[in-house]
């Protein structure tokens, strides 16, 4: 295949939110097909996210099957209606199409009220949400899109960070989430537990990857989760004056990464995401010692993330807003 069939392949039999991705991995492969070598792979595996590995198979996948559904990998668990009785996935169905707006919670609770009636066992709420987040559009519910233009939010990673004084940690996420695009704008990877500072290097990502720097930026609405630092009040006036009106929210001890979730469900790309581990000590993060990834430093973690999920390169970042 050479570069310009590319954009030839049929591609209507996958999601159109992998299209892009799987065009990036067709011109990845068409370039390594051209002149392969062990160089070449690792470069074009690091570019994407993925291992060697993972790249040399999703080669032979290609080359043999010529199929882009082969190659697309996809952020969606398998379809579970397999795993819930017709009856059951019907009522969740529904719900689902006639309460887009709704939270997952609500629409367990809607479910097990409606199953009530009729008759019917639904299974558990864990099985319900994974039905939910395989099945449902990615978009933020009405609750949490009016959180602000830009919400931040945190989760934690499934991945090993490497720390000089303890075994290894899985990271903290910090993201900037554009909620009328429905994506995220700008990604911190770090150790430890939220923070202004945290904060205010992702919106100041996020102002980067607009363009133009903060004189362009168009007003936006900021939501922040509440974190207790001696550096909140300036990072409230520092978005203020910069950016725009800011909107605190307080998720409870098990409510960050909600935003992250509804986009993403809780494993995107390969990668699991923790959210309860959001504000846990050192020790309840350690990365399990017969994990599958091998430690990364930050760097190499926050490229790993990017390529994963989709997010640009740090642009133009501006100073920061502490």
């Amino acid at each position: 295949m050479i570069k310009s069939q590319i954009f030839e392949v049929d591609l209507h039999g996958i999601e159109p939110e992998r299209r892009d991705e799987v065009r990036r991995r067709l011109k990845a492969i068409a370039e390594f097909e051209s002149s392969p070598s062990r160089k070449k792979a690792e470069q074009f595996a690091a570019h994407l996210g993925l291992g060697v590995a993972q790249f040399y198979n999703l080669a032979k996948a290609w080359r043999t099957l010529q199929d882009p559904a082969a190659i697309a990998g996809g952020s969606r668990p398998r379809n579970r209606k397999t795993n819930i009785e017709a009856s059951q996935a019907k009522i969740l169905d529904d719900l689902m199409r006639s309460q887009p707006d709704a939270m997952p919670e609500q629409l367990i609770q809607s479910a097990e009220r409606q199953a009530s009636t009729g008759g019917i066992a639904m299974p558990s709420s864990d099985k319900m949400k994974r039905y939910i987040h395989a099945n449902r559009a990615r978009i933020l519910p009405a609750q949490l899109a009016k959180l602000g233009d830009w919400i931040v939010d945190h989760t934690v990673l499934e991945i090993p960070i490497m720390n000089e004084t303890t075994t290894a940690q899985r990271p903290l996420a910090t993201v900037v989430i554009d909620s009328q695009s429905n994506s995220i704008i700008s990604l911190d990877i770090s150790l430890g537990l939220p923070s202004a500072a945290k904060i205010a290097g992702a919106l100041s990502s996020a102002v980067g990857s607009r363009g133009g720097g903060i004189d362009r930026l168009p007003h936006v609405t900021v939501g922040l989760p509440v974190v207790h630092d001696n550096h909140w009040a300036d990072l409230r006036m520092g978005i203020e004056t910069e950016i725009g009106p800011v909107l605190e929210y307080t998720p409870g001890a098990y409510e960050h990464g909600r935003c992250v979730e509804a986009l993403f469900g809780l494993r995107h790309e390969g990668i699991r995401l923790r959210p309860r581990l959001v504000l846990a000590s050192p020790v309840r993060r350690e990365y399990p010692v017969n994990g599958s990834l091998k430690p990364m430093n930050l760097t190499e973690a926050e490229k790993f993330v990017r390529a994963r999920f989709g997010v640009a390169e740090k642009l133009n970042p501006v100073p920061s807003l502490l």
